[in-house]
């Protein structure tokens, strides 16, 4: 048999885990939404390394440790000394990477841009978040194999859930570490691009339900009620009854409007994609590095002031649909209004290339405001 953990090395192991979970609370409150970007360091070095290739490789050690560390909570004995150096080697090595990264890019805003900025943040807050989970699980086994005095004292039904546990838990420290290291590779562009596809399909979701909510019921609302409570299928029955109600056949003027408003939301999103093809992907700093900038703090702003509002299109189509859905003629205008007026803001912004020169998009976006209008 296996010999037990002793006591000593079960408390270097708690020690361990209390002073890693304190670390990542730290940094979850620097990382959090509310918090304002943290600011450089005065001790920042002059020539900061790039801080998206950093990230790569933090999450590439990261996902390392994660993985030797997973391999030990699964196997027998309870080995804690293990696990507290590969603890002590996360405190230490991937995880200050990670925030120094964080800040870098911050302090370097006008270069990697808010987008790549706000984007960092993120995927760094989701590694933390799964690394204190896996930590959680560590805490766990530490409590069991002193609950049970002896790296064996589990049953067999406790090994095996404990087994799903850190399998499970070191797979999601993977995908956030994953999602770390593709920024590298998307880079400025890459994310942007990546980004204004994302806003483009929210927007287009929003328009199908929108068209199918202002489909001809076929029925009137008794002959839909008596259909609905068939009792031929209790749960689809119970689902259907809480659908949104149809457009009123009598609201006529509303569904004109609504014809009118999906028609240009339809040449909204002919922009989007526009936009990717002829402004994000010509954008002059590919992202990937710092060495590569070719462009300047002017251009970055730009982009940044388009990226924002093409964000900003789906969320006023969302309170569109509910001005729609709450059969609010007067409300919907005015969210429709909002909705072409921020369009054509974005197209404004780069109607030039980023030379400051027509092209062809400049030329094409003057078709495009003509059937925005008509």
């Amino acid at each position: 048999m296996p010999s037990s953990p002793s006591p000593k090395d079960l408390q270097t192991l708690r020690t361990q885990t209390t002073t890693l979970s304190t670390l990542l609370t730290h940094y979850l409150s620097l990382l959090s939404p509310t918090t304002a970007a943290p600011t450089p360091p005065p001790t920042l070095p002059p020539n900061p390394p790039p801080p998206l290739p950093v990230l790569a490789d933090a999450a590439k050690l990261l996902k390392a440790h994660t993985t030797k560390l997973g391999l030990l909570l699964l196997n027998k004995p309870f080995s804690p000394t293990a696990i507290a150096k590969i603890l002590a080697e996360i405190s230490a090595t991937c995880l200050p990477a990670m925030m120094s990264a964080v800040q870098i890019c911050a302090a370097q805003r006008e270069v990697w841009g808010a987008v790549m900025v706000g984007e960092v943040r993120a995927r760094v807050r989701r590694v933390v978040v799964e690394v204190k989970g896996l930590v959680r699980e560590v805490e766990s086994q530490v409590g069991e194999a002193t609950r049970a005095g002896s790296s064996n004292g589990v049953n067999g039904e406790g090994d095996k859930r404990e087994g799903r546990d850190a399998l499970t838990t070191t797979g999601v420290v993977w995908e956030a570490c994953d999602a770390l290291s593709e920024l590298a590779t998307l880079g400025v562009v890459g994310l942007v691009v990546k980004k204004a596809e994302q806003y483009r399909a929210t927007l287009l979701d929003a328009v199908a339900e929108l068209k199918e909510w202002g489909e001809d019921e076929g029925d009137n609302e008794v002959d839909r009620e008596e259909e609905t409570w068939s009792g031929d299928d209790e749960e689809d029955d119970f689902d259907n009854a809480f659908d949104a109600p149809k457009l009123p056949r009598d609201q006529k003027e509303l569904r004109a409007q609504l014809e009118a408003a999906l028609k240009k939301l339809k040449v909204v999103g002919m922009l989007y994609q526009a936009l990717v093809k002829r402004r994000l992907k010509t954008f002059p700093f590919s992202g990937t590095t710092s060495g590569d900038w070719s462009g300047d703090a002017w251009s970055m702003g730009i982009l940044d002031e388009v990226m924002e509002t093409l964000k900003s299109i789906p969320e006023s189509v969302d309170d569109l649909a509910s001005a729609f859905y709450e059969l609010d003629g007067v409300e919907a205008k005015k969210r429709i209004e909002e909705c072409c007026k921020d369009a054509v803001t974005a197209k404004d912004l780069v109607i030039q290339n980023w030379e400051g020169e027509d092209d062809e998009f400049t030329a094409w976006s003057q078709k495009w405001n003509q059937v925005l209008d008509s």
